[in-house]
Parts: structure tokens; C-alpha cells; sequence
């Protein structure tokens, strides 16, 4: 049995991740693409799965409307990136982060509402909007840029790239 193979066995015995990622996954492996869960649920971090289906259980239990958590994750990851599962992921995250803060009664916001936010809740009294943001360095500087050559001249050439490389520049002039 291939690792994808056991990764697709597992994802059907875990059933939190299955719930909300289980569609996304499946439409992955039929394109031939990975994730570090695939990888996980093949059995090589089975510490990982556990936190996951944890995360995911607990997000599901603070929804107010939990049926549409996997059409969300359908709609916003089933032609995405696959970066953009790990900023979904975020979003469960966030939820988990304000529900322990004081916050209750998440709504999930689908992107057809056209409503510039992911979620909906209340705090204090007050129904709030939340827009979550995972934020990444500029793919345009030069330590982003050095650092995805090197990772492709790397995997061409491992034998000629087989050391590691540190960058330092200035930020205030040029290199």
C-alpha cells in the first residue's frame, strides 16, 4: 500500500478532518498533489493527527452553524494553492483563540454573502465580524527570493547544492 493510499484510509477513520478537509484531500491526491497532513495521516505523524482532529472537533463544537464549515473549506481550497489550506487552518485556529477569549456564538460567513469577513460572533453582548489574516514575508525580497533559487537549484542539483546557504543583507541601501 502507497503512502497516499494509507493517507486516504486514514482520512476516513479520522473523522473531524474528514468532515471539514476530507473533499479538499480527495480532489488533492486525484491531481497528484500532497500536504503535510496527507503525509501525516500515511502514518508518519500520528501526534500531529491527533492535535488536528482535535482542533477541528473543538472548532465545530463553538459553531452556531457547523453544516457549513465544509462547504467553506470546498469553496475557498478545492482550486486554491495548496498554502492556502494551511491559511483555513488559521481560520480554525482564530476561532479556537477567541472562543477560549470570551467570545461565543461563531457563525460561519461563506464568501458568496458577500461579506468581506469569515466569521461572525458574539462579544460582550455584541455580534462582531472576523476577518482572520495569515501573513507571510513579500515574495519579492531578496531573502524570499534567494531562498526559493536555492531551494530549486537544490532539488536540480543535490549533488552540486548539497551545503547549506546563509543570506544577510542590509535593508537600508542597496546589496
Amino acid at each position: 500500500m502507497t503512502d497516499t493510499e494509507k493517507a486516504l484510509v486514514a482520512l476516513a477513520q479520522n473523522e473531524p478532518i474528514d468532515w471539514l478537509l476530507g473533499k479538499v484531500f480527495r480532489a488533492r491526491v486525484a491531481k497528484d498533489e500532497t500536504h503535510f497532513l496527507l503525509d501525516a495521516l500515511s502514518g508518519r505523524n500520528p501526534h500531529a493527527v491527533q492535535a488536528w482532529n482535535a482542533w477541528i472537533a473543538e472548532f465545530r463544537s463553538v459553531l452556531r452553524n457547523p453544516d457549513e464549515a465544509p462547504k467553506k473549506a470546498d469553496a475557498e481550497l478545492s482550486e486554491s494553492p495548496l498554502t492556502r489550506i494551511d491559511d483555513f487552518i488559521t481560520e480554525v485556529l482564530a476561532v479556537l483563540y477567541l472562543s477560549r477569549n470570551g467570545y461565543t456564538d461563531f457563525e460561519i460567513v461563506l464568501a458568496g454573502d458577500k461579506k468581506a469577513v469569515d466569521f461572525a460572533a458574539v462579544r460582550a453582548g455584541k455580534r462582531v465580524r472576523i476577518e482572520v489574516k495569515n501573513l507571510r514575508e513579500p515574495e519579492d525580497i531578496i531573502r524570499t527570493v534567494a531562498g526559493a533559487r536555492w531551494k530549486e537549484c537544490k532539488a536540480r542539483h543535490p549533488g552540486k547544492f548539497n551545503f547549506s546557504v546563509l543570506l544577510i543583507h542590509s535593508h537600508s541601501g542597496p546589496l
